[in-house]
């Protein structure tokens, strides 16, 4: 039985204090706003990371809390405005699907306590004239103790956070009463980073330094941040896609061949001796998830199909072969392999495999990567319009597709951003690429659709359906398969003329 957590979006600030101050009187900061009387809490939480502080390092936080109105298990994810937390009730285990939103993070490793904080909280709330929450006031005294270290630490703190009803505006007239009390924005981002005895919760080895203002970086900054990006992106999706959100497996999907496309593209900057076999455990990976998305692709065309009612059957057959797929998805992703990609792909980042070139100017080295890839398409192409059978050029023009999309995926990954360092004709290659790839995908998933078509009418005779209907769906979608090609030649013509 599974749990679904509650959210709750975290939009709070914290202030320093010494242990004398009184708390600032907040009666009147809001029109229509009425302040309850205080609230006493004792509060005990143990807050859980990896040895290597896993968590910590992408500023997230988790902490099993009692002694308030909130028991229970709590994720804090990071955001930039605002946290969301996710909140479990209270078991002696750490609840699965709480695990299932971090293992991309804790990967096997053992989630131990790093920190036991214990509080005592004075709470005051501000409701509006519904009584609906707009602010909580809390007055925290904190005793952390580090199990690891033995190091004890305790502070005084304040914070404020809005309720349903609190609007950011808020913050500005409470601010002011509370330096009128003494109080100071707070020097450290959590709690756990000041239990820990940091300013902030990573540690900084996972940055990327970005160049001044009008500078130019070298070839060797611009792929490694454009590789950091792509994997932030994987490990963000790893969650969305055990919960088997909408769309989530094509974007994991398409992160995973993006990755692939920057470490294949750009071996000029980052040596292949090193990329390849991280490529290599790519590749496997995207087969799996490609073999859930092929079918969910396949799903949603036959569900959309005009006449979709005849077509039960063959909706109920995909539907058994997307959940057999999606099994194989989630026993990879719950891994030892997988999570030794995830470690091949952070190393990469960390310590990244730079070729002399990678020291030299971005521009000419990643337009001259470009230009073999472009070289690499048009080899593709003259080796489709050379096949004369018709499962020949199939398999032509999927090699074309995948040429295609590489070089889409390649441009994309040094074009798109504030820090990319190229634009322009680059930018309008990929979006010529983009489009070879959209009308050939549409091309093979229409040739998907009519085999699907053709094989499961055999099943659903057998099964006393009648499947005249089918035939008149399958001839329609033939049509739509060969207009899909007629436009994949015309994109094609205007990849080649993008090329020049």
């Amino acid at each position: 039985m599974t749990m679904s957590p509650q959210r709750h979006l975290e939009i709070e600030r914290k202030y320093d204090v010494d242990g004398e101050a009184s708390v600032p009187r907040l009666g009147d900061i809001g029109e229509g706003l009425t302040v309850g009387a205080p609230d006493e809490f004792s509060l005990e939480a143990q807050y859980f990371d990896t040895a290597d502080g896993a968590l910590a390092e992408r500023r997230i936080v988790l902490r099993k809390r009692v002694g308030g109105q909130d028991d229970g298990w709590h994720l804090k994810l990071p955001g930039d405005r605002a946290r969301t937390e996710l909140h479990w009730p209270v078991t002696d285990d750490v609840p699965g699907e709480l695990l299932d939103e971090v293992r991309a993070l804790v990967r096997g490793k053992e989630l131990q306590p790093v920190v036991t904080m214990r509080t005592r909280r004075t709470v005051t709330r501000l409701h509006d004239a519904s009584g609906r929450l707009a602010v909580e006031f809390a007055d925290d005294t904190v005793t952390a103790s580090n199990p690891l270290t033995g190091d004890i630490r305790t502070w005084r703190e304040w914070e404020v956070e809005l309720g349903d009803a609190g609007e950011e505006s808020l913050f500005a007239p409470i601010e002011e009463r509370v330096r009128e009390a003494g109080g100071v924005p707070a020097a450290h981002v959590s709690k756990l980073a000041r239990a820990l005895g940091r300013d902030s919760l990573e540690t900084g080895t996972r940055a990327v330094p970005a160049p001044a203002k009008g500078d130019k970086p070298d070839a060797g900054t611009a792929v490694v941040r454009a590789l950091r990006s792509l994997v932030d992106a994987l490990v963000t999706l790893d969650p969305r896609v055990r919960r088997d959100e909408d769309d989530s497996l094509h974007q994991m999907r398409v992160t995973v061949r993006r990755i692939r496309a920057v470490l294949g593209a750009y071996r000029r900057i980052l040596d292949r001796k090193a990329t390849e076999p991280v490529r290599a455990e790519l590749r496997e990976l995207g087969q799996v998830l490609g073999r859930a998305r092929d079918v969910e692709v396949l799903r949603g065309r036959l569900t959309g199909l005009a006449g979709a009612d005849d077509l039960s059957f063959a909706v109920g057959l995909a539907q058994q072969d997307y959940e057999r797929h999606f099994a194989d998805v989630l026993e990879f992703l719950s891994g030892e392999r997988y999570y030794a990609l995830l470690d091949g792909l952070d190393a990469l980042v960390a310590e990244p495999p730079l070729t002399p070139a990678a020291a030299k100017s971005a521009t000419k080295q990643l337009k001259r990567a470009l230009e073999s890839e472009s070289h690499r398409v048009e080899s593709r192409i003259g080796k489709a319009n050379a096949s004369k059978q018709s499962k020949d050029r199939e398999s032509a023009m999927h090699e074309v597709r995948k040429a295609a999309k590489r070089l889409r995926y390649a441009v994309e990954a040094v074009t798109v951003g504030e820090a990319a360092p190229l634009g322009g004709k680059v930018a309008r290659l990929g979006r010529a690429a983009e489009q070879v790839q959209d009308d050939l995908g549409e091309w093979r998933d229409s040739l998907s659709l009519q085999r699907f078509l053709e094989q499961a009418a055999g099943r659903a005779h057998q099964a006393g359906i009648d499947t005249f209907r089918w035939g008149v769906l399958f001839a329609a979608e033939r049509e739509r398969g060969e207009e899909a090609f007629a436009d994949a030649r015309q994109s094609i013509a205007l990849l080649r003329k993008a090329i020049g």
